[in-house]
């Protein structure tokens, strides 16, 4: 069994890599309830609608201890407040989790000021950003696969492909992000059975057409 400091410190860091639930899950072993059906989730903030997949059980900010998304991390002494206190420390605004545990989807946002719309840049400008992310990537013992742009048809969305190996545990992944206005949004998969299938890459696509 891998420790709580152990996934704690792999999915703790920069880029919010991490599992909020997944560090409960691995350590005391119990599957999660799924949703039935696509479910449209509404977030204030970042201000956006998106729909997660059948078979997905999502939290947010906004989920009740009542939830039954919720009723068996509380058994374990989990309170919601310590969970959206989590959420808030990483910029997380959803959490969802397929029944296995074996995929995830998180959405995380922030104000930036400092950044520019990406509607604003054209295609070779945010291609050229990738030498600018590449840094950030590394130190963060993150390694970046591929890298494109999407057209979104509101947004222009940067997709990347990544690994990320802390000791002995990797996580493969795909993240597409973008700012719109001054409000910076990441929606990533994370795989923890290891290369994301086409399949979950063509399921996290129709997660990103569906915001709005």
């Amino acid at each position: 069994m891998r420790s709580f400091d152990k996934i704690r410190n792999a999915f703790s860091t920069s880029l919010g890599f991490f599992g909020i639930i997944l560090l409960f899950v691995l350590c005391f072993g119990f599957a999660i309830p799924s949703a039935a059906g696509d479910v449209i989730y509404t977030l204030d903030v970042p201000g956006i609608n998106i729909s997660i997949p059948d078979g997905f059980t999502a939290i947010t900010r906004n989920t009740k201890e009542t939830d039954p998304a919720f009723r068996t991390l509380k058994t374990y002494g989990l309170t919601i407040d310590d969970v959206v206190a989590f959420m808030k420390e990483k910029n997380a605004y959803l959490d969802a989790f397929d029944k296995n545990v074996e995929y995830e989807i998180v959405v995380m946002s922030e104000t930036r000021d400092d950044f520019p719309d990406f509607n604003s840049l054209s295609d070779k400008r945010l291609t050229s950003l990738k030498s600018d992310f590449s840094p950030i990537f590394e130190d963060a013992g993150v390694k970046m696969n591929s890298y494109e742009i999407y057209q979104h048809l509101q947004k222009k969305f940067i997709k990347i492909e990544f690994r990320r190996t802390v000791e002995e545990d990797t996580t493969y992944g795909i993240m597409y992000f973008t700012v719109h206005g001054n409000t910076m949004v990441y929606v990533a998969l994370h795989s923890y059975l290891g290369t994301v299938p086409a399949s979950k890459d063509a399921m996290l696509k129709k997660v990103i057409d569906s915001v709005s």
